[in-house]
C-alpha cells in the first residue's frame, strides 16, 4: 500500500540532515530504540520490574526488532506508534491515543488506522471520532492539494522503469 506524506518527508529530512542514504538507517533504528524505552516503561507498570525486563530482553533480540530498522519501511513507525499508545493507556491517557494514532497515520501507510482501531476502541467513543475526523482531514487536504492518498502509481513505475534503474530508490521508499 502507498505510504502517507510524512513518510516520504521523514526519509528527506533524515538525508537532508546528514547528506547520507545512511541517515534513514540511524533514524529507523532511533525509533526502534524509543519503542523499547516506550515497552519498557508500560510492561513495568503493568507487570512489574521482573517481567518488564524479560520482555525488554525479548523484545530487543527478536528477528522483527533486529532487521526492521534495515528495510526503510514503516514497520519502525508503526511499533513505535503502537508501543507509545500502550504506554499511553496504561498511564491513562486516552486523550493522547486518538492525537498520536493521527500522527502514527501521517507517517506510515494509508491503511495503517487499521491497526490502530483496538487501541481506539478500547479508549473510548470519543478518541475513536477524533482519529477518524483527523485521518480524513488529512485525506481532504491530500485531495485539495491534489495529492491522491490511494495512488497506487509506484507499481506501474516499479513495472515501467525497474529495467533502467531511473528512480529505483523513491520506488524502493514508496512501496
Amino acid at each position: 500500500t502507498p505510504y502517507n506524506l510524512g513518510f516520504e518527508i521523514l526519509l528527506y529530512l533524515a538525508v537532508w540532515i546528514y547528506r547520507s542514504p545512511f541517515s534513514i538507517l540511524v533514524l529507523f533504528a532511533s525509533l526502534e530504540m524509543c519503542s523499547t524505552y516506550f515497552l519498557y516503561q508500560a510492561f513495568h507498570k503493568l507487570c512489574g520490574e521482573k517481567v518488564a525486563k524479560r520482555s525488554l530482553l525479548l523484545f530487543v533480540t527478536s528477528p522483527i526488532c533486529c532487521s526492521s530498522a534495515f528495510f526503510a519501511q514503516d514497520e519502525p513507525i508503526m511499533l513505535l506508534g503502537a508501543v507509545v499508545i500502550l504506554w499511553l493507556l496504561v498511564n491513562n491517557k486516552d486523550k493522547l491515543i486518538g492525537i498520536f494514532s493521527i500522527l502514527t497515520f501521517f507517517f506510515a501507510k494509508i491503511f495503517s488506522p487499521l491497526y490502530f482501531l483496538s487501541f481506539c476502541l478500547v479508549s473510548g467513543k470519543k478518541t475513536l471520532w477524533t482519529t477518524m475526523i483527523g485521518i480524513c482531514v488529512y485525506w481532504g487536504i491530500a485531495l485539495l492539494l491534489g495529492i491522491n492518498p490511494f495512488d497506487f502509481q509506484f507499481s506501474e513505475e516499479l513495472e515501467t522503469n525497474a529495467h533502467t534503474h531511473q528512480n529505483f530508490g523513491g520506488m524502493i521508499t514508496r512501496g
